[in-house]
């Protein structure tokens, strides 16, 4: 089967195709001098949330460009926007995400008009994102090892590595608090954003804190050891008393 027909279980496609003419916000994102175009947002199942660095495949036809794939990644909003070349009338697109692909779409383009394609991919990892980071010594920069990380609400607590980095795999979708400490350092917390299928990375400086510690008393213990002396320890010729 062929891999853009879509993944089994994996994939969906929703496509909506209206026409209207370019001006007001399709001017805004380019100025296509009056020839056909297209705008394509990628999204989740739902409908509800923009799959950002999704990549479109798109093939022009009755062109020569039909030869050449086109492959653009969304952006942040899960959109994208083409201008056609010369006087295409016809593109094939479809998109992919991780191991997700949606089946071919066919637009009919016309000069002078924008027609609009949606993708709802089912993205097999499911709505989760990943944290990579590393801690260091505010002051010098070193590499924290043993740092404590965690998200509030999340049961799992990783450490850095001797290297100070930590990964966070299969986090749902969301905003946290992330929390850092270590021993000797000041706790940190900030509010983090996980992204669907994004890996976000971050940077942690810790500042070293002197550390509080209750008074030690120190306290030595003498044993006293008492000797009786038995007759067989008596001296010959020693008076006995």
């Amino acid at each position: 089967m062929d891999h853009r027909r879509g993944v089994a279980g994996a994939a969906l496609l929703v496509l909506r195709l209206a026409a209207s003419p370019i001006g007001g916000e399709a001017q805004q994102e380019d100025n296509c001098n009056g020839r056909a175009s297209l705008r394509i947002a990628v999204r989740d199942e739902s409908g509800s949330i923009a799959i950002p660095n999704a990549t479109v495949v798109l093939r022009w036809t009755e062109s020569e460009a039909a030869r050449r794939p086109v492959r653009q990644v969304t952006q942040s909003d899960g959109r994208l926007f083409f201008c056609a070349p010369g006087e295409t009338r016809q593109a094939t697109l479809w998109a992919e995400f991780a191991d997700a692909s949606s089946g071919e779409a066919v637009a009919t383009l016309e000069p002078g008009v924008t027609r609009e394609v949606e993708f709802r991919l089912l993205v097999s990892s499911g709505r989760t994102g990943r944290l990579i980071g590393q801690v260091r010594d505010a002051r010098t920069e070193d590499p924290v090892a043993a740092a404590a990380v965690s998200l509030a609400g999340r049961p799992e607590t990783v450490q850095t590595n001797r290297r100070g980095r930590f990964i966070m795999s299969g986090v749902p979708v969301g905003v946290y608090e992330l929390s850092v400490r270590h021993l000797g350092y000041a706790p940190l917390s900030h509010p983090i954003s996980v992204s669907l299928g994004i890996t976000t990375d971050v940077e942690v400086d810790l500042v070293p804190a002197p550390l509080e510690m209750e008074p030690l008393v120190a306290t030595a213990t003498r044993v006293r050891r008492r000797f009786r002396r038995s007759s067989a320890d008596t001296l010959p010729g020693a008076a006995s008393l």
